[in-house]
């Protein structure tokens, strides 16, 4: 078959080939043409198609990443409040120990009933 001359399948090749660059909407398809025309214009559209369900592909997998990226901060920032809450209290309970250690250190008869609920207490371990 020559290049120029129409397919004895014109109308069902017009067709795809017109249903597919319609489909994209920037292929001028006309009525007539060679088969090999029509087959080139179908194949740019399912190469188009198949781009763009790749494209479509990687962004959603891109914007699950980041929401997975997104919860993972979070969790983090929660663990991070949670260990300076931690930290704060821990110093809390320093500053109180050594206070209490510097108050005996001062006067020893002062913690003179300390000491024996100390002693009571081991004493029961």
């Amino acid at each position: 078959m020559l290049r120029n001359e129409p397919c004895s399948k014109d109308a069902q090749c017009s067709s795809r080939a017109i249903a597919s660059a319609a489909d994209l909407g920037d292929l001028p398809v006309s009525q007539s043409g060679a088969c090999a025309d029509h087959d080139a214009r179908f194949l740019l559209a399912q190469d188009r198609q198949v781009e763009d369900a790749a494209a479509s592909a990687a962004a959603e997998s891109d914007a699950r990443a980041l929401e997975e990226v997104r919860d993972r901060e979070a969790r983090l920032e929660a663990a991070l409040a949670e260990a300076q809450a931690s930290v704060a209290n821990m110093r809390r309970l320093h500053q109180a120990s050594q206070s209490q250690l510097f108050t005996m250190q001062a006067s020893p008869r002062a913690c003179a009933p300390w000491v024996m609920q100390l002693l009571v207490s081991s004493e029961r371990i």
